[in-house]
């Protein structure tokens, strides 16, 4: 794929990017190829987010990659990933903040990838996360501020709720930077390739999103001490003592396993 060519995709399907759908699709060739690369083979399923035009999933048939579910939200792209990939691909127009993994899982997890729209990838991370039990992995392409937060150590400044959340299922390291001019239109900011790899569990949905809100509990008022923190949610302060955790104690001062225990008692 090159700059021209996708320009021409979208000039003979008579579209224009979309800046209320985030709409910037990357055509660096290599860099595709580097995110096709890191795409396990042979998991149970594979699920693009946001296929645009098909820059990525043009790499994931070459690579044989089945089955192959692609979504976006946009009729347009929808289109063009129709004239593109028919029988090659399923194409799914749906808001993939609302689309259900389950049907895909036939009893072996899959991969999850994809360029997410810069306006809606936290909303999405928390749903793929939530779906997780049907997941080995995640690759996902991202505005670089969002995926350092997502890979961040914790008691770090980056680390959030998100972040959290990751490490509560599985793990997150950052594999390459892309820059803007890798894009069209390009964005203001640099973007980065995160990969999630998701340890085997059987939480369900719910359970995975009452932790969220745990832990978005945890970090809502980061320089105010946790028993304030505690009171403001109307908690209780045993919760702290039975973990041994200071009153005057601050999130950022938490070690990881008890900050996940702490979440784990406040979800319940």
């Amino acid at each position: 794929m090159n700059r021209a060519f996708l320009k021409k995709l979208l000039a003979d399907a008579g579209v224009t990017p979309r800046k209320s759908l985030s709409q910037n699709f990357l055509f660096d060739d290599a860099a595709l190829e580097r995110i096709a690369d890191a795409i396990p083979g042979e998991a149970g399923f594979y699920l693009e987010i946001g296929g645009g035009v098909g820059t990525l999933t043009e790499k994931a048939v070459a690579r044989g990659l089945c089955p192959l579910s692609v979504l976006d939200i946009d009729p347009a792209m929808i289109r063009i990933l129709r004239e593109r990939f028919s029988g090659k691909a399923d194409i799914i127009e749906s808001d993939a903040v609302r689309y259900e993994i389950a049907p895909l899982f036939e009893g072996s997890r899959g991969v999850v990838f994809g360029n997410l729209p810069y306006q809606a990838s936290s909303p999405i991370l928390f749903s793929v996360l939530s779906q997780s039990r049907y997941i080995s992995r995640a690759i996902f392409l991202l505005q670089k501020e969002v995926a350092e937060k997502c890979a961040a150590e914790p008691a770090s400044r980056l680390f959030s709720p998100l972040g959290a959340l990751i490490r509560h299922l599985g793990d997150a390291d950052i594999l390459f930077d892309i820059p803007p001019e890798s894009f069209f239109p390009p964005p203001t900011v640099v973007s980065s390739v995160l990969q999630i790899p998701i340890r085997p569990h059987d939480k369900r949905p719910a359970e995975i999103m009452k932790m969220a809100d745990a832990f978005r509990i945890l970090f809502s008022h980061r320089r105010k001490t946790l028993a304030n923190v505690f009171k403001m949610h109307h908690l209780p302060l045993e919760l702290l003592t039975e973990l041994s955790i200071g009153a005057n104690a601050r999130i950022e001062e938490v070690a990881w396993p008890v900050l996940e225990a702490l979440a784990v008692r406040i979800a319940r």
